[in-house]
């Protein structure tokens, strides 16, 4: 169900009346209020996830889908393979930001997750390097629009 914005608020304030917390006017009270925080807390924890899961494995990865010769080269790719995401996410943030004055937050929000989701079986099916940077970059960096989602919540 979307929260129809206050009246005399512009839509881009509309983000900024759902994020208030109970009590100051902003529509959800008791169980609705926490089940927003609930969600959030989620998309925080799968963003995070996105950012950070990629370390643990990649070396051996790179090995293994041979893109490194050996673990000790395999630094190089992983390198590669973290970069790629923000490389996709700076450049995509003014349309994530367009987009949530458009469309609102939770449809951008749904998105938003709905790419993390794709990004990462695209990239666990992955062959070759440049496909697998592309995945990063496309899905997990540009399709990743929760930073801009945080910001327009917060401001």
């Amino acid at each position: 169900m979307r929260v129809k914005p206050k009246e005399g608020l512009a839509s881009s304030d509309s983000a900024v009346a759902e994020a208030q917390p109970p009590g100051s006017g902003s529509g959800y009270t008791g169980k609705k209020y926490w089940r927003g925080v609930a969600v959030l807390y989620v998309t925080c924890i799968a963003h995070s996830y996105a950012v950070a899961s990629v370390m643990s494995y990649v070396g051996f990865y790179a090995v293994d889908s041979g893109w490194a010769a050996d673990v000790d080269a395999a630094g190089f790719v992983a390198g590669l393979l973290a970069s790629a995401m923000p490389f996709g996410r700076i450049p995509a943030s003014i349309a994530w930001g367009a987009a949530i004055d458009r469309f609102g937050t939770r449809d951008c929000l749904v998105a938003s997750m709905c790419s993390l989701v794709v990004g990462h079986l695209v990239f666990a099916l992955c062959r070759p390097l440049w496909a697998a940077m592309l995945a990063r970059a496309v899905f997990l960096g540009a399709g990743n629009g929760f930073m801009a989602l945080v910001a327009a919540l917060i401001l």
